[in-house]
């Protein structure tokens, strides 16, 4: 059994440093320092990983049957990020400065942000993944390719030559 993070890829925008799939909105916000709300004290942790090291992950299992065989593995990047964390990446990859937070109780976040894109936050932060990749390096070899730093730097990327942002 393999269990995703948030998967991503390069024509996949990651659930967003605001822990919502909100589109642009928290991306367009971040480059241009304009406020924005984050849940709580914003210390929840979204994990994200790249479509390609979940296949990765499934490849591995293939190959090495016998030691999967019976197991679980998480597919995630190396780390787990707090939703301030993520807020403090996207913008040092656009070259802008630290962003404009703004923290809210999370029963105030739909004063801010879509009734979905709130529910969608909430459940974020009632999970707060974090995952390891122990058990799937020790029997199997797996090792992320991608880190959540640069999942989102692939996005922006593809994010700013389609021309959908721009900084």
């Amino acid at each position: 059994m393999i269990h995703p993070g948030h998967i991503s890829g390069h024509k996949w925008l990651p659930i967003d440093p605001q822990g919502t799939r909100n589109g642009l909105g928290v991306y367009l916000k971040l480059a241009r320092g304009e406020p924005v709300h984050l849940p709580d004290n914003g210390l929840v942790t979204l994990h994200h990983v790249h479509a390609d090291d979940v296949a990765q992950l499934f490849e591995l299992a293939v190959l090495h049957a016998q030691q999967a065989m019976g197991e679980s593995f998480s597919a995630v990047s190396p780390l787990a990020l707090s939703l301030v964390t993520c807020c403090k990446v996207v913008p040092a990859l656009l070259g802008t400065d630290k962003p404009n937070l703004q923290f809210v109780p999370m029963d105030q976040m739909n004063n801010y942000i879509s009734g979905k894109a709130s529910s969608i936050t909430f459940d974020h932060v009632r999970h707060s993944p974090n995952c390891s990749i122990t058990k799937g390096h020790r029997l199997l070899g797996y090792t992320s390719r991608y880190t959540t730093e640069q999942i989102y730097a692939e996005c922006l990327e593809y994010l700013i030559e389609s021309r959908q942002l721009s900084i």
